[in-house]
């Protein structure tokens, strides 16, 4: 299968014996399962379920997730924990349960499983909050690269520590 995404939806163009079979998909905005905008900026396959599920970041319309099987979407936005509803690039991390988002306001890593974003922006150590369309790539050992505003951010997954801990609050006076 191929995915072929631009301004104008995302086509799923399956072969045939000595041609393609094309689908399409393009929004409805009295559908919520449909795509939630037209203009799509990237796609990738579910980091654990590749064959159901697939990953579509959309400008202004935030992350879809597509059923493969069914057509349907489920939509996630600045309401669901995203940063932005700009999502430049979409990279998968591998074996695990996370895909990175590059938005206009930092980078997102998404658990694809439990539903929630955990955001970064320069006060992290990013280049910038803005990344740039077309410009996000995983490389082989898994390192991860997004080109922004000021340069790049690049990172390997399993090279970042974060602290789980939450304080406890106390009031001592």
């Amino acid at each position: 299968v191929i995915w072929i995404f631009g301004f104008d939806g995302l086509v799923k163009a399956v072969p045939r014996d000595s041609d393609y079979r094309f689908e399409y998909y393009l929004n409805n905005p009295a559908d919520r399962s449909s795509l939630s905008s037209n203009t799509v900026l990237s796609v990738a396959d579910d980091p654990l379920e590749p064959q159901r599920y697939l990953w579509v970041g959309t400008k202004g319309g935030g992350l879809n997730r597509l059923k493969k099987k069914s057509g349907r979407f489920k939509q996630f936005k600045t309401e669901q924990g995203l940063p932005d509803n700009v999502v430049y690039g979409v990279l998968a991390e591998n074996a695990k349960p996370f895909i990175w988002l590059s938005t206009n306001k930092g980078l997102c890593r998404f658990d694809v499983r439990a539903e929630m974003a955990k955001n970064f922006t320069a006060a992290d150590g990013l280049q910038d909050n803005e990344f740039n369309s077309s410009s996000y790539l995983k490389m082989r050992d898994g390192t991860m690269i997004f080109g922004g505003v000021r340069g790049l951010t690049v990172f390997h997954p399993d090279s970042l520590r974060f602290n789980e801990h939450i304080p406890q609050t106390r009031i001592v006076g």
